[in-house]
């Protein structure tokens, strides 16, 4: 009997220690290593649930594209520990700037997606230039000097896309449109970007 209590006991330990072990695998395959976001597949999934609302309920939703402004160069002469420093501080940046509703993921690289539940376009676009401008508010070592950094974006709603990936595509064209433009810049389908006197 007291054999019998023992395997049960640790039976039980086993299942706890599994359970959270595929609890924490889980976890990681939907998570960036960085930056501690959900990671692309993590997102899309958020998407795809979002797009099953809005077809029953009609509740809409946007989605925001941000790239970092002359990243690469940035990496190449301060080098990735640096970038990687950038990256924590631009994720961080994202998440205290949005609802806590608000899903932010590394999309990959130096680009993030910002989904933003019940949020018409307006809205939307209004939520990308606060983070803009709070990311060029982000200052970090480098070096012996302080630098800053800027980010473009793109904004579509669903409302104006056929699915999430059309949804995608659209967000992604407006954040290479705001690119080609000059940078450091929001643009939301085909209203005027909206930018700072001086592009960075």
């Amino acid at each position: 009997a007291i054999m019998a209590l023992i395997y049960e006991h640790l039976r039980g330990q086993s299942q706890t220690t599994y359970e959270e072990l595929s609890e924490k695998l889980n976890r990681a395959s939907r998570t960036d290593d960085l930056t501690g976001l959900a990671n692309r597949r993590e997102i899309r999934e958020l998407l795809d649930a979002e797009a099953a609302i809005y077809a029953r309920y009609g509740h809409a939703f946007s989605v925001v594209m941000a790239d970092l402004d002359r990243f690469k160069a940035l990496n190449d002469r301060h080098g990735h520990a640096v970038g990687d420093k950038y990256l924590i501080a631009i994720a961080d940046c994202f998440r205290k700037n949005v609802r806590e509703l608000d899903r932010v993921a590394r999309w990959g690289g130096e680009e993030f997606v910002i989904l933003l539940p019940q949020t018409r376009l307006p809205e939307a676009r209004f939520v990308a230039e606060k983070l803009r401008k709070a990311v060029a508010q982000i200052a970090l070592q480098q070096g012996e000097s302080t630098g800053t950094l800027t980010a473009s974006f793109g904004v579509q709603s669903i409302e104006r896309a056929t699915d999430v990936d059309d949804l995608i595509r659209q967000a992604d064209d407006r954040l290479y449109e705001a690119k080609h433009r000059g940078r450091n810049q929001v643009v939301a389908d085909r209203e005027r970007a909206v930018s700072d006197k001086t592009v960075a």
